[in-house]
């Protein structure tokens, strides 16, 4: 099984959240740094891996489809219990 594609993948899910992580701690901006940049970009890498995947493994888009879809309805239900980013229950 070639593992190449599931592998950059997973790596390129770190890179996200890594760029999460120093865009909620810095902010935007630090030091001459685009942390918002860095973070488009990383994000857009992950797209392009998670299509990879989802070609590679002959994954279902109607599943990847509608599972899109069930997550805007979790997460306001979501936001509704979390005492973290209550602005979204009014979503």
């Amino acid at each position: 099984m070639d593992l190449l594609i599931p592998e950059v993948t997973i790596e390129e899910c770190a890179e996200v959240i890594q760029a999460i992580t120093k865009y909620i701690r810095f902010g935007p901006q630090k030091d001459g740094y685009d942390n918002a940049a860095h973070l488009a970009e990383e994000i857009g890498q992950l797209q392009y891996m998670l299509h990879d995947l989802e070609l590679h493994w002959s994954l279902d888009p109607e599943v990847i489809t509608s599972g899109y879809r069930n997550k805007a309805a979790a997460l306001v239900q979501y936001a509704l219990k979390s005492v973290c980013n209550q602005d979204l229950a009014g979503a």
